[in-house]
């Protein structure tokens, strides 16, 4: 199966280790994958990326994964995998989570506050344990092995984020803060 995580490697906002172990759990049990991070790599701070690269090198892992850096092709990148895999150390709001949930790409978050909101308190997508990487490990394995979980959580996800996120929602809701503005 196809797995992914859209986020750049600029600073230490994004938990792409947590990632990386979790995947080498899943090397130590069989499971076969791919795995894409998409992401730029920091001219300043290359560390974030070099940290992530090293551990699947190290761990020779880098067969099964790979680093293609900054795309612009993001729909026709979620629409590929088969689950989306989001893990951060602080969010505000996230819209690769969003997007993937609109390309019917099935979810799994760490358990940040934003995530919750996003997610419908995770109705929408499966939370896990925040650093925790052998809960996110059995996470994706429980998806990786349950296709039809997978495509529910997929369509069940793309349903809420349609109904809550598009740029129509948004406008109607600032309608609402200016008309309840203008009354007050």
């Amino acid at each position: 199966l196809k797995l992914g995580m859209v986020g750049n490697f600029k600073n230490d906002a994004r938990d792409h280790l947590t990632v990386c172990k979790a995947l080498k759990v899943l090397d130590e049990r069989g499971v076969n994958y791919k795995f894409t991070f998409v992401g730029e790599k920091s001219e300043v701070h290359p560390e974030f990326f070099d940290r992530c690269y090293n551990f699947c090198l190290d761990n020779d892992m880098l067969p099964k994964i790979d680093f293609p850096g900054m795309r612009t092709d993001i729909p026709e990148i979620l629409n590929e995998l088969d689950i989306f895999i989001y893990s951060s150390n602080q969010e505000t709001f996230c819209m690769s989570v969003v997007e993937a949930m609109m390309s019917g790409t099935p979810v799994i978050v760490n358990d940040l506050p934003v995530f919750n909101e996003i997610t419908d308190n995770g109705n929408c997508a499966i939370i896990y344990k925040s650093k925790d990487h052998t809960e996110l490990a059995n996470k994706i394995e429980y998806l990786i092995h349950n296709q039809n979980e997978r495509i529910d959580l997929g369509k069940l996800g793309r349903e809420w984020a349609l109904r809550n996120f598009t740029i129509r929602k948004h406008i109607s809701e600032l309608e609402k803060v200016y008309s309840g503005l203008l009354h007050d």
